[in-house]
């Protein structure tokens, strides 16, 4: 993994929300290293860890983790590598960034690469750090796969935090200890606790309601009419299936339904459901079975440390589609949206359904 940060190593990461980006780019600068061997970290059990040799933390890595790998010109650190994926649950996007620090140890620039599979889309942005702040240059948006410049809304692209000074840190306590801690073990840890979640807003009111109808594959919606939608696969699209989502551009928050040709059309109703519960990987909390409309569903609540995620299955004879939303946050019933997402759920209809 010794291209860790480069948009090539993760060009497409499973479906998966996010971790708030951090680094350790001023790591070391106070603690004089034998040498300027590159050095490696991750984020695992609320804990940053650091590492001195690349397989041992290659194998302490896990699904959803941050990790990023420090290196040097001389004895000084140049440049940090950090890989920011979404939550393993949903995967929706990648982040990877190059930060350049200069002779004094203090930021100088940041390359970000946003891989957003929903939309193909690979964002790449130029940021200039000078007295620790933080200007955004150049934006260029790009086809995923091919590389060509597109226009694409920026609904997908997640909000990552750019970090201007090496003290906003939560490993700085173990920047001034680290020759020592990693010259016994070869690694080094410092505990960073969750912070706590400010309390929900209250509900957010809807004034008016929009009808989306999918040509594709016969499904339709009610969603609030400022809310913004995008296709992820629109007209003359020869994949599969789509994602079509419905963002509030106020709060963040957002619907995904997705539809897909249903590898297991043939079978009974009640088979299907249960076998798409387990298309997210992430442990069941639990589950129920319900009618929208009049047609037979599935209910799933999801949740890992980061994320709880609800998906609501439906089928018909040759396709199935999936309502899904997440809260990082709260729990999803508190969710200032919570409301719309109901109603845009309970209004799903299909073509021809009875």
């Amino acid at each position: 993994m010794s291209d860790i940060g480069l948009p090539g190593a993760m060009k497409r990461p499973r479906f998966i929300t996010g971790l708030i980006l951090l680094l350790v780019p001023d790591l070391l600068l106070q603690a004089q290293q034998p040498s300027a061997r590159p050095l490696y970290f991750l984020t695992k059990d609320e804990q940053w860890c650091l590492y001195d040799n690349e397989r041992k933390w290659a194998d302490e890595q896990e699904a959803g983790a941050l990790v990023g790998k420090i290196e040097y010109n001389g004895n000084r650190i140049a440049r940090v590598y950090v890989t920011t994926p979404d939550d393993p649950g949903a995967g929706d996007w990648a982040a990877f960034d190059l930060y350049t620090l200069d002779a004094k140890g203090n930021f100088r620039s940041l390359n970000r690469t946003i891989n957003v599979l929903p939309g193909n889309l690979s964002r790449l942005e130029n940021w200039k750090i000078t007295n620790g702040k933080a200007l955004r240059g150049k934006v260029v948006n790009l086809d995923l796969d091919t590389h060509k410049p597109k226009q694409e809304p920026e609904d997908w692209v997640p909000e990552l935090e750019v970090l201007q000074s090496p003290k906003e840190l939560p490993i700085w306590p173990l920047a001034q200890n680290a020759a020592r801690s990693l010259a016994g073990t070869g690694k080094a840890c410092v505990s960073v606790p969750t912070p706590l979640p400010a309390p929900p807003p209250p509900p957010t009111p809807v004034k008016s309601w929009s009808t989306y109808v999918d040509e594709r594959f016969g499904w339709s919606v009610e969603y609030p009419s400022t809310w913004k939608v995008h296709n992820s696969c629109p007209a003359g699209c020869q994949a599969p299936g789509d994602a079509v989502s419905f963002s509030n551009p106020v709060s963040g928050n957002w619907v995904i339904v997705s539809s897909m040709t249903d590898p297991l059309r043939g079978r009974n109703i009640t088979e299907r459901l249960s076998a798409l519960r387990h298309t997210n990987q992430n442990p069941i909390v639990k589950e129920a079975p319900v009618k929208i409309g009049q047609l037979q569903a599935l209910t799933v609540r999801y949740a890992n440390q980061e994320l709880q995620m609800e998906s609501t299955y439906l089928v018909t004879e040759s396709a199935y589609f999936k309502v899904s939303v997440s809260s990082s946050n709260w729990p999803i019933e508190q969710l200032p949206d919570y409301p719309a997402y109901r109603h845009l759920l309970e209004s799903f209809k299909i073509a021809g359904a009875h």
